[in-house]
């Protein structure tokens, strides 16, 4: 299996940040493979995360995957979620 993931954080001010993300899996084909194994996966996430007063933090996601089988099957999914987080002194 070859695979991989890079992200970068980016502070936009402040109180306002993002972070992307990108990540891949690749597995050969072998011979004793069914074929709805898994052959490719991709995956992409980015965010944008705000502090709008202390201890607090809002954010928003995109996220976007997808995945091909050995007989060549695909598929794909979006998703968007969001976030409130408070953190207690």
């Amino acid at each position: 299996i070859i695979g991989g993931c890079v992200s970068l954080t980016h502070d936009w001010t402040e109180k306002l940040s993002s972070t992307g993300v990108y990540s891949f899996a690749y597995r050969p084909e072998a011979d004793a493979d069914p074929p709805e194994t898994p052959r490719l996966a991709n995956y992409v996430a980015v965010n944008l995360i705000w502090e709008p007063i202390e201890n607090t933090t809002l954010g928003i996601e995109y996220l976007y995957g997808t995945n091909e089988t050995q007989d060549g099957d695909f598929g794909d999914a979006n998703r968007i979620q969001a976030s409130v987080q408070y953190n207690f002194p």
